[in-house]
């Protein structure tokens, strides 16, 4: 089949598609060429949950997905071309900060190690922002990752999954601006709908709010996680559910 036939027939299918599924799938394969071009195997294929769940989703939600999706797309660019190295983890997460003006605690960013993985999520948990080592060790659709909150998308202990969604809801009601997470221990991590069974082993470091730049009421917009991530071949998973 010529490469043209191919293009019509993909093009096709996708106008058989809802509108914002479409913009949708093609800002995660323009993510997927970014990735692959730093060396990084992703996948863009979405599970059957997150698909649907995506096409179920109020418009609303749906909007604010590709919005939050193009964001971190475009900062991506913007620092690439402005001579930026993606793979300095502070420095676009700086970046992305500025972009959404946003602001962290003084402490954050002074607390920071370089080999630290650095995740931001908005007030829905879904993950907006990733350092690119996140993928490095976590083998996650990049479909599901921008559609699913944390965790849909991730099995944890319970115990700690609480932990960490407290520390979460205490930013957000400004009970406290940042925190360590010094109780949370290293720790196995399943992604859900893998076809791979993948996982990965967390030690979470520290959580901090993210309050907008210049603003009169100054709430906590977005929440960042700070950690180390590695694979362990061959280990065994402790799960205490």
């Amino acid at each position: 089949m010529s490469e043209s036939r191919e293009r019509f027939k993909k093009n096709l299918r996708r106008q058989r598609l809802p509108k914002l599924l479409v913009q949708l799938q093609k800002k995660i394969e323009l993510l997927e060429r970014i990735l692959f071009a730093e060396g990084l195997q992703v996948s863009s294929e979405a599970s059957e949950f997150a698909k649907e769940f995506f096409e179920r989703s109020p418009l609303g939600y749906q909007r604010k997905v590709v919005r939050e999706l193009d964001v971190y797309i475009k900062v991506l660019f913007e620092f690439k071309n402005s001579g930026g190295d993606l793979r300095d983890s502070h420095r676009l997460a700086w970046a992305y900060l500025k972009a959404r003006q946003l602001q962290p605690t003084a402490n954050t960013f002074s607390s920071l190690k370089n080999n630290d993985l650095i995740e931001i999520f908005n007030d829905q948990h879904q993950q907006i922002f990733r350092s690119l080592n996140f993928f490095e060790t976590v083998h996650v659709s990049l479909f599901d990752l921008v559609v699913l909150d944390w965790m849909s998308l991730f099995k944890r202990d319970s115990q700690i999954e609480e932990k960490i969604f407290i520390c979460f809801s205490s930013l957000y009601r400004q009970n406290r601006q940042w925190s360590w997470l010094t109780d949370i221990q290293q720790h196995h991590v399943d992604v859900r709908f893998s076809k791979e069974s993948a996982h990965f082993f967390q030690t979470t470091r520290l959580c901090s709010a993210l309050k907008r730049r210049q603003a009169s009421l100054k709430r906590v917009e977005a929440v960042m996680l700070v950690s180390q991530v590695s694979f362990q071949a061959g280990s065994q998973k402790v799960m205490m559910n």
